[in-house]
C-alpha cells in the first residue's frame, strides 16, 4: 500500500491550512453557541512505520495516539501536541504475531492496549507507558472463534473485552484481569445475522452490545450481562438501506446509534430503546460526498458526526439533533493526503480529529470548529 509520499510528519504553517479541499460549509445562525463541526486540516506523520494504516485511536486521557498498520504488522504511538492537536512518532511494535493489524483500543483506565490482527486471529495484549506512550508486548489469544477478527473494545467497567470476528460470523467475549490487563476467552455468538461481523461497540451504561455485519447488511444487538460479560441476543435490523455494513458507533448520551454503509456511501442513524437495546432505524444521509462510507464517530460534547469516506479520500462532518438522532452534511475535507481514509477518531477534549489513510501510509489531525 506504500506510496510515493513524504516521508516523516508534515505539518503546515501557523493556524494550519485548508489544503485542497471543497464542500466547505457552516451551518447557519440557528446554532446559538454550537460551532459547525468544520475541520480545518493541520498535518499528517506519513511514514512505512505506519503502512497500511486501517485505524487510529486517541488514548483517554488525550496524550497519546495508536495506529493499527495493516500492512506493517505493526502498532505505533505518538505523543499528542493537546493544544495543537500535532502527533510526533515515538515508537512502535512491529510482529508477525499481529499479521495485518486491523485496530487498536485503549483501556478506559488507560493502562493497557489491545490489537485486533485479523490474519493472525489474534487479539494481543499489551501494557502501555503513561507518561510516554509506549507499548510492551504482554500475550495474545488466537484461535478460530476469533477467525478474521477485525474490532475489539473494552468495556466501560473494565471487566470484559467484545470482539468482531468477520471470517467466524461471530462477536466474542473475554474476561478481563483489570490488574494485568490479560484477557480469558469466555464465549461467543455466531450466526448468519451478523455474517461478516465487522466491528462492535458498547453501550455507554453498559448494558447492550451492536455489532455491525458486513455481509448481512446488518445492525444486531445483544443485552450484555455485566458479571460474566455474556451476550443474549436481542434483534437485528437488515435492510438495503445499510448494504456493506461497515462500521456502528453510539452517541454518548446512549440515544442513538450510527451505522455507514459502504455500499449505499450512507450513515444511517437508529433511535436506542435504552431498556432492551432494540433500534428503530430512523434515516440516513446517502450521497457521493462521503462515497465508500467507512467509519463514522460522535464527538464527546455529541453535537456533530465524521465520517470517514474510503473511496472519496475524504472526511465529512454532520450536525447531530440530539432529540431525534439525524444527522445533517456541514461539508468535508478532500484530499490525497488521506487517500483511503479507513478510520477516524474525535480527542476526549473535542479540539482534534484525526484520520487513518490507509493508502496514503498516514495519520492526519485536525482542528474542529466547536
Amino acid at each position: 500500500m506504500t506510496k510515493n509520499v513524504l516521508i516523516g510528519i508534515i505539518i503546515l504553517s501557523a493556524g494550519c491550512s485548508i489544503g485542497r479541499y471543497n464542500d466547505i460549509s457552516r451551518f447557519g445562525d440557528d446554532s446559538g453557541d454550537i460551532g459547525s463541526g468544520a475541520l480545518t486540516y493541520c498535518g499528517r506523520y506519513a511514514d512505512p512505520n505506519i503502512d497500511g494504516p486501517y485505524y487510529i485511536e486517541i488514548s483517554p486521557d488525550g496524550k497519546h495516539a495508536y495506529a493499527a498498520g495493516s500492512v506493517a504488522d505493526s502498532v505505533a504511538w505518538f505523543s499528542r501536541n493537546t493544544t495543537t492537536g500535532a502527533l510526533s512518532y515515538a515508537g512502535r511494535y512491529s510482529n508477525i504475531l499481529i499479521d495485518n493489524t486491523y485496530s487498536v483500543e485503549i483501556s478506559p483506565d488507560g493502562n493497557h492496549a489491545y490489537v485486533a490482527a485479523s490474519t493472525a486471529d489474534t487479539v494481543a495484549w499489551f501494557t502501555r507507558n503513561t507518561a510516554t506512550g509506549e507499548l510492551t508486548y504482554i500475550n495474545n489469544y488466537a484461535g478460530p472463534n476469533i477467525d478474521g477478527i477485525r474490532n475489539v473494545i473494552i468495556s466501560p467497567d473494565g471487566k470484559h473485552a467484545y470482539a468482531a470476528a468477520y471470517s467466524a460470523n461471530a462477536v466474542a467475549w473475554f474476561s478481563r484481569n483489570t490488574t494485568t490487563g490479560e484477557l480469558t476467552y469466555t464465549d461467543r455468538y455466531s450466526n448468519a445475522v451478523i455474517l461478516g461481523a465487522d466491528s462492535v461497540v458498547i453501550s455507554p451504561d453498559g448494558k447492550h452490545v451492536y455489532v455491525s455485519a458486513f455481509a448481512s447488511d446488518a445492525v444486531a444487538w445483544f443485552t450484555r450481562d455485566a458479571t460474566t460479560g455474556a451476550l443474549i441476543y436481542g434483534g437485528v435490523y437488515s435492510d438495503a438501506n445499510i448494504t456493506a455494513t461497515q462500521s456502528v458507533e453510539i452517541s454518548p448520551d446512549g440515544k442513538h446509534v450510527y451505522a455507514t454503509s459502504s455500499g449505499q456511501d450512507a450513515v444511517a442513524w437508529f433511535t436506542r430503546d435504552a431498556a432492551t437495546g432494540a433500534l428503530t432505524y430512523g434515516g440516513r444521509y446517502a450521497d457521493i460526498n462521503i462515497d465508500g462510507a467507512r467509519s463514522v464517530k460522535i464527538a464527546p460534547d455529541g453535537n456533530h458526526a465524521y465520517v470517514a469516506a474510503q473511496t472519496a479520500d475524504a472526511v465529512a462532518w454532520f450536525r447531530r439533533n440530539t432529540e431525534t438522532g439525524e444527522l445533517n452534511y456541514g461539508g468535508r475535507f478532500i484530499n490525497t493526503d488521506i487517500d483511503s481514509t479507513f478510520s477516524i477518531d474525535v480527542s476526549p477534549d473535542g479540539n482534534h480529529v484525526y484520520a487513518a489513510a490507509a493508502m496514503a501510509d498516514a495519520a492526519a489531525w485536525f482542528v474542529r470548529d466547536k
